[in-house]
């Protein structure tokens, strides 16, 4: 009798552990699909979400983009919205221009077969304006733009730094003209700092040239820090040519 009620024990122990190894296999199983779907869809999944949630983009293709630079499979390219039609469009009646600051499209389009590592804080606009010193400057924060746009005001822009987004813990709450433009345009800030393979990756960078709009032609944007996020090979910088913007 004994030997009985052993076996049975054995016998329940056994099928339990037969279910159990089966449902590891199914879910090992399930989990390869998912995978496998992933890396098939992770392209185009990118590609939506690097262009942001909801933001109506002109889906223009930066081959056809009149400033651009190209070269190891990648393409940077760059409109400007120099004029108040253009930024008004982009932006309405309040918007970048009208305090003096040039918002930029940016179109980055990598077709290697390896993630980019793109550097945001060594991007820069180079002016070589004739008959003044060259001039180096660096991308506002959005917290910036806000502050020229809604208060007339702002920190000093020609220092090269790029402060974290957002408000210290315990700030106070910005006023609701603040929040409703935050809302508005945060989607619209280029942030994406890698680019996935066979993806396009699209936003706008602000540069502070205080009104002088006119110096649009002896400006360059610049894209000197990228590297293969895979082993970390340095590409070559990227230099795009403003002035074609406007001929």
């Amino acid at each position: 009798m004994a030997a009985q009620l052993a076996a049975g024990k054995v016998g329940i122990i056994v099928e339990r552990r037969a279910e159990l190894v089966a449902n590891l296999a199914r879910q090992l199983r399930k989990r390869r699909r998912i995978l496998a779907d992933m890396r098939q869809t992770l392209p185009a999944i990118a590609v939506l979400t690097i262009l942001g949630g909801g933001v109506a983009w002109a889906q223009t293709d930066p081959d056809k983009m009149p400033a651009r630079d190209a070269h190891q499979n990648i393409v940077i390219a760059v409109d400007a919205y120099h004029t108040e039609t253009r930024a008004k469009e982009k932006f309405g009646k309040k918007n970048p221009l009208e305090a003096g600051i040039l918002a930029i499209e940016v179109v980055m389009r990598n077709d290697n077969d390896k993630a980019v590592k793109v550097d945001l804080e060594s991007i820069s606009l180079l002016l070589a304006v004739p008959g003044q010193s060259r001039q180096r400057l660096v991308p506002l924060t959005l917290e910036e733009v806000l502050g020229r746009v809604l208060y007339k005001g702002g920190r000093d822009s020609t220092k090269q730094r790029r402060p974290l987004p957002g408000r210290l813990p315990g700030a106070p709450k910005p006023p609701k003209d603040w929040q409703e433009l935050e809302e508005k345009w945060r989607p619209l800030v280029f942030e994406m700092d890698i680019l996935p393979p066979k993806s396009v990756a699209r936003g706008v960078m602000f540069f502070d040239l205080n009104h002088h709009f006119d110096w649009l032609p002896y400006t360059r944007f610049y894209v000197p820090d990228l590297a293969f996020e895979q082993g970390g090979q340095a590409l070559l910088f990227f230099e795009v040519d403003l002035a074609a913007i406007v001929r």
